[in-house]
């Protein structure tokens, strides 16, 4: 059990560490995102928004520029009504550079990113109902697996509110290209989601 003097000292290094003028040079910025995704897809298999979240972890090289790896996991269902029990699931895992722009005088750090990710899709439900040319997808029961390419660029805006601790809002375009596996080149082929924005909020540490 702790004295009290013990617990005095404890309160006050606590009160110091989120009192304390943030480091001008945080070396380390990890966090979490949360928000929508909407990806596009031509019907029959249109996607509805969905609901995400992600983390990232970056490494400061310079002091306005952040390296790092980011995940983003997002779901949503097929907007048509054929499909019982639709169920998209994309898991994206990536690297990403990060220009930040601290506003002077202010709490506020606008920034720009870009990067290059590795994702999976899985379409998991029976899909009914749908005929493509000569193959149909009346009873074609999921789970269909696959990859694509992603090349993303956001914007956003963070703002410092303890020593280490920052939110952040941003929204970004993430285009998709090479696309493969059984969702993608197995008859009947889905359509591919060529491209998708995100709009997410975020909270994070700077060490």
């Amino acid at each position: 059990m702790l004295h009290r003097p013990h617990l005095y000292a404890a309160a006050a290094a606590t009160l110091a560490l989120v009192a304390a003028p943030r480091n001008a040079h945080a070396l380390v910025d990890v966090g979490v995102e949360a928000g929508a995704v909407t990806r596009s897809a031509e019907a029959p298999d249109a996607l509805r928004a969905g609901a995400a979240f992600g983390a990232h972890l970056e490494l400061a090289l310079l002091p306005l520029l952040q390296v790092g790896a980011y995940y983003l996991h997002d779901q949503h269902a097929l907007s048509r009504a054929e499909a019982t029990a639709p169920d998209v699931t994309f898991d994206t895992l990536g690297g990403r550079a990060r220009l930040v722009l601290p506003i002077p005088g202010t709490s506020v750090h606008p920034y720009a990113w870009a990067g290059v990710g590795y994702g999976r899709a899985s379409y998991q439900g029976e899909l009914t109902g749908v005929t493509t040319g000569a193959a149909s997808r009346s009873n074609t029961v999921d789970p269909r697996l696959g990859h694509f390419l992603e090349t993303p660029i956001g914007l956003g805006v963070a703002y410092d509110t303890l020593a280490i601790l920052r939110l952040s809002a941003e929204v970004a375009y993430r285009h998709a290209s090479s696309f493969g596996g059984s969702a993608y080149d197995d008859a009947p082929t889905l359509t591919t989601p060529t491209s998708a924005v995100s709009m997410l909020v975020g909270l994070s540490l700077s060490l």
